[in-house]
């Protein structure tokens, strides 16, 4: 059976939000109870040395949730650059997917993308609500 592993970028929470620093701490003990690392560390650093470490029979997931936008540009390229570099190196018995929820076009809602390799095909898989209240799916799981 292969193993997934899940890299997930930045935890932000909206000023003003107690329950989302205390959803934070609950999921970090939740975590670490679990016997999951959890890391605090540049983004890019650490993406790029965990996205090197892969091994056959793994798959790889990148995940980021509602924070590109809080991002420089410099640290969004060199993200990108590091997971399309990864996603090069990528071989079908060791697979890499970026899966994103993103804000969207101005005006648009934030969008589900997946990106996988070996291939580098990306596809819209949603558009939802930003804090979850509703999701529209697009097109067939199975593509």
């Amino acid at each position: 059976m292969k193993k997934t592993f899940f890299f997930f970028l930045g935890v932000l929470c909206v000023l003003g939000y107690y329950s989302c620093t205390k959803k934070m701490a609950n999921d970090t003990d939740l975590a670490q109870a679990n016997e999951f690392a959890v890391d605090r560390a540049d983004a890019v650093g650490w993406l790029s040395r965990h996205l090197t470490q892969r091994s056959p029979g793994e798959t790889t997931v990148v995940y980021h949730s509602i924070v590109w936008q809080y991002l420089d540009e410099d640290t969004q390229h060199a993200l990108r650059s590091a997971i399309n570099q990864a996603g090069r190196a990528a071989t079908d018995d060791a697979p890499l997917a970026w899966l994103a929820f993103e804000l969207g076009a101005e005006g648009q809602p934030p969008t589900l993308t997946l990106t996988l390799w070996p291939g580098g095909s990306r596809r819209l898989l949603a558009r939802a609500h930003p804090h979850g209240a509703w999701i529209a799916w697009h097109g067939s799981p199975r593509g």
